[in-house]
């Protein structure tokens, strides 16, 4: 699925001017768009035009007739329980290309907004039947919601035990997280919309409190903890030994950014080209365990603020307590 272009309702003096997003908005290898970078003019509407291109030999294979072949795109927000759909038309000069177009309304939205391509057809008598779906693109309405500049992991809200959720899914329908670190560019977050109660807890407006706020620091320590351990574990997997005398070379991507990151507060005292030496031969000798117990210490004390979280937990049950709540 393309975004072919993409514009915000601009209002000037009472006329409705179409910008189009050209810039920085756009994180095309995250399939990623930053709509709040175009806060500088006064806008509510975002204008998509969207084409997807169907592969018609595989679907062929699945499907009974091509022409009862439907592709829709829904745009779909978790925190406001939004969904919103469109129905693409297929080109008359080529039978794989579809068109839509539609507008979002930004005073809809709350957090991310995912936007993705659904392809049906008839199958064995049935029509309208799941064939494929596009890969997602994920729109950021709000500034507070967009991964971080230092590289925050895409996160996707998925539905684990429906039809058209990933296959590797499924068997953790009852799981509230899935980490896919085997994703590219990036490792992917995905978690479970289907697991009763967990978007609420995460996307909750206003922030919750009481035993609630507790409950939402408890639960967001864990899967960071979890995420950031193995994400360490995986790029130092990837580290290559040295030959004898050899300096050794940081991995390509993530992992020699997660790598960099950890080994900073793991062994401050080193200059950088020290710190993944150091990191070898701890791992080839007794002071293996040792490492391992400074890398948990670094993942809570420096990226999750385990401390401070469980200070936020431990207060809000307090007022819980002391309005009756428990």
């Amino acid at each position: 699925m393309s975004l072919n272009a993409v514009s915000v309702k601009s209002r000037r003096d009472g006329l409705v001017e179409n910008v189009p997003l050209t810039g920085d908005e756009w994180n095309r290898p995250q399939r990623s768009l930053m709509l709040w970078k175009r806060d500088d003019i006064e806008w509510n509407t975002a204008h998509f035009e969207i084409e997807v291109v169907t592969p018609l030999k595989e679907i062929e294979k699945l499907a009974q007739d091509s022409r009862d072949l439907a592709v829709v795109v829904s745009a779909q927000c978790i925190a406001t329980n939004l969904r919103q759909a469109c129905t693409a038309s297929p080109s008359p000069v080529d039978e794989s290309l579809w068109n839509c177009s539609f507008d979002l309304d930004r005073r809809n939205m709350r957090g991310l907004v995912s936007l993705q391509a659904h392809v049906a057809g008839t199958v064995s008598g049935g029509t309208h039947r799941y064939l494929a779906s596009a890969d997602e693109w994920t729109l950021y309405f709000e500034q507070a919601s967009a991964p971080s500049p230092k590289g925050a992991l895409p996160i996707q809200w998925v539905d684990f035990d429906a039809a058209d959720a990933p296959v590797f899914l499924k068997k953790y329908a009852n799981e509230p997280m899935y980490a896919d670190l085997e994703g590219t560019p990036l490792p992917k977050i995905y978690l479970n919309k289907g697991f009763e109660g967990l978007a609420a807890l995460f996307v909750e407006k206003p922030r919750p409190t009481g035993a609630r706020l507790a409950l939402h620091e408890a639960e967001r320590i864990s899967l960071a903890k979890g995420v950031w351990l193995a994400l360490f574990q995986v790029a130092f997997a990837a580290v290559n030994e040295p030959e004898e005398n050899e300096e050794p070379d940081w991995p390509d991507g993530w992992q020699g950014e997660v790598l960099k990151k950890m080994l900073a507060r793991v062994h401050p005292e080193l200059e950088p080209a020290g710190r993944l030496d150091k990191a070898i031969q701890e791992r080839r000798s007794d002071g293996a365990r040792h490492f391992e117990s400074l890398v948990l210490a670094a993942v809570g004390q420096d990226f999750i603020k385990e401390g401070k979280g469980l200070r936020t937990s431990l207060s809000a049950l307090e007022q819980a307590a002391r309005e009756g709540a428990l």
